[in-house]
């Protein structure tokens, strides 16, 4: 229980620490304990952005799976449209989890779903590995109001 304190704990801190583009408190939407299918502790949690001009309501998406005590999670963090299907929600993720199967690309262990309504597609992305280099990443798209456009490496 405290685990999964410390790490609501964390994720609010961050959140409070960009208040100039969250709009509201973060929806805590499950928490499990030991997965049977991985044996990982699973957080998914939802902070709402405030209104972008291109895209209008969105939000970050996120899932952390921890496997120890070290706080060093298997993460997805998803920048998304409220609404729509997963394909015209997605804005751009970034992850360290692992991918499987016919599209696999190598880009492990840090990756970045960069091209809108397309996060199938993905390239190496090294320089944000945790949920603060999200968030800041995001802020300058919000604040500044412009449309976000993948860059290709």
């Amino acid at each position: 229980m405290l685990q999964e304190f410390e790490r609501k704990k964390r994720i609010n801190f961050l959140a409070s620490q960009f208040s100039t583009i969250v709009e509201g408190p973060v929806n805590f939407v499950v928490y499990k304990r030991n997965r049977p299918k991985t044996g990982g502790d699973q957080l998914i949690a939802i902070v709402p952005f405030k209104n972008h001009e291109t895209y209008g309501k969105t939000q970050l998406f996120i899932n952390e799976e921890y496997f120890n005590d070290n706080n060093e999670p298997q993460y997805h963090y998803a920048w998304e449209k409220t609404k729509g299907s997963k394909h015209m929600k997605h804005i751009s993720a970034w992850g360290n989890e692992p991918h499987e199967g016919y599209r696999r690309v190598n880009t492990e262990p840090y990756h970045h779903h960069h091209v809108p309504e397309e996060p199938a597609e993905r390239q190496d992305c090294h320089h944000i590995q945790n949920l603060q280099s999200v968030l800041e990443f995001i802020k300058e798209y919000i604040e500044n109001q412009v449309e976000y456009v993948p860059v290709e490496t």
